[in-house]
């Protein structure tokens, strides 16, 4: 090619083989004055100062709705057994709680017979309350929050002196762990 685009690109070329020869020189005169473990080491410590400098933020994203066409949303995903209060604030009563894949919330009060009738009659299970997450997202886990916080102790645990009993006098939080977000 002749004219101005050869003296351009010939410029180009030129000044690129310059800065290779510079950087070959640099790397060259690196080794023979630093050993390999110094270099390691002057690394890290260049790598921990710009980390200490950085501020980290928190990684957000934007949760969207997802759709409500899928077959399995239906689905239940986790079951949760708790005696809590759902029906009244004064009155604690056993209760399962079921999420779905679609990111509903089932809550039922369970109906128990005397232990010396449970071989005779049912137990029932009627519907108490329903939660609907907006983003749709499969509910993972459940757990219901003692006035205290923590997590009610498993029935089994506290039938066999296996974990303390909770706090039964102030209000129950119920925590829902879907796969977008927690509640």
């Amino acid at each position: 090619m002749e004219g101005p685009l050869s003296r351009v690109k010939s410029i180009k070329k030129s000044l690129r083989q310059s800065f290779r020869r510079i950087r070959r020189s640099r790397v060259s005169l690196r080794k023979h004055h630093i050993s390999s473990t110094a270099k390691i080491q002057e690394a890290n410590a260049r790598l921990e100062a710009e980390l200490a400098e950085m501020e980290l933020a928190p990684v957000q994203r934007k949760i969207e709705a997802r759709s409500s066409d899928d077959s399995f949303t239906g689905l239940v995903r986790t079951l949760y057994f708790a005696d809590t209060f759902l029906s009244d604030s004064s009155h604690n009563t056993p209760s399962m709680w079921a999420g779905t894949n679609g990111g509903c919330v089932f809550a039922y009060i369970l109906y128990l017979p005397p232990v010396e009738r449970r071989a005779d009659e049912p137990v029932t299970a009627q519907p108490a309350k329903e939660i609907q997450l907006m983003h749709r997202a499969p509910v993972v886990g459940i757990v219901v929050l003692d006035g205290h916080g923590a997590p009610l102790p498993e029935p089994l645990e506290m039938a066999h002196d296996l974990a303390r009993s909770p706090d039964m006098h102030g209000s129950h939080h119920v925590l829902v762990i879907s796969e977008e977000q927690f509640k």
